[in-house]
């Protein structure tokens, strides 16, 4: 497929004091070598050497700044307000991509053009940068999602859409900053397929100061409160939430949770290979 055939993919990376990661991201976005790129950073005032590393590659950026904001999730709307790309997606400053990632996701667009929202499989990877896991995903299934979660069921740093979905749905609510992927989920799936593509597209970094690590095993107040609202605003658009009440199906989501946790013990899922 020739070069200029290639729809133009916006990537925002949002970054705070991330400065020990940050370089490596770069690095994943720049060296995919996909040649319509729009690739901007929002860096919300960091204070280590963060800024020195966005120069260093600032030649290469379509936009970046770096000041104080509202969060994580305002960074990501920043970015989306000065993005004129064609599908858009946002990698955060301790995640990568895989190499070719961006020509799977561009040649997959140009050629399925009644597709808007694309998301794929993750490998996690630890501080270091080693592959601790293979997160395989499964196809979409509503269902599933209000069962599991739709921030486990897709990985946001698999995930990348049209602007025709950004221009529909909106930007990213900015009153979530842990759980804001998951509920753009829930709304996306309501007026659009999402389409898994069985490919490893991106790698998840877990290290200590990771919001997923973090909250992994001791959410703190808000991070769970957060994970409920989402939950039982996803729930509440199935039609059985008319008649079985949110507190019963969050007992019901409980067993099927602690279920799930055993089977993965017992087939080995959380030992690392």
């Amino acid at each position: 497929m020739a070069s200029n055939t290639y729809p133009r993919i916006t990537v925002v990376t949002p970054s705070y004091n991330q400065a020990q990661f940050l370089e490596q991201t770069i690095h994943s976005v720049l060296q995919q070598g996909y040649p319509n790129l729009e690739y901007i950073i929002i860096d919300g005032g960091s204070t280590d050497n963060s800024i020195e590393i966005i120069k260093k590659y600032e030649k290469y950026l379509a936009y970046w700044v770096s000041e104080k904001d509202r969060g994580q999730t305002h960074a990501i709307n920043k970015g989306f307000e000065k993005s004129t790309g064609d599908v858009l997606a946002y990698l955060n400053s301790d995640d990568l991509y895989v190499p070719n990632t961006l020509k799977t996701i561009g040649t997959y667009f140009q050629q399925n053009h009644h597709h808007n929202f694309v998301y794929g499989n993750v490998q996690i990877i630890n501080e270091n940068g080693n592959v601790v896991k293979n997160k395989k995903q499964p196809p979409f299934d509503y269902i599933m999602g209000c069962m599991i979660g739709f921030g486990l069921l897709i990985d946001q740093p698999s995930a990348f859409w049209r602007r025709e979905v950004y221009k529909s749905i909106g930007p990213f609510n900015e009153e979530l900053q842990f759980n804001m992927d998951e509920e753009y989920w829930s709304r996306v799936s309501q007026k659009f397929q999402m389409i898994h593509l069985d490919k490893y597209l991106a790698k998840v970094r877990w290290h200590n100061n990771s919001k997923t690590v973090k909250n992994r095993w001791r959410p703190d107040d808000r991070f769970s409160h957060e994970i409920d609202l989402v939950r039982a605003i996803t729930y509440s658009r199935l039609k059985i939430s008319r008649m079985i009440p949110y507190k019963f199906f969050k007992c019901v989501r409980n067993i099927y949770r602690v279920k799930r946790i055993l089977q993965r013990l017992i087939r080995g899922h959380y030992w690392v290979k």
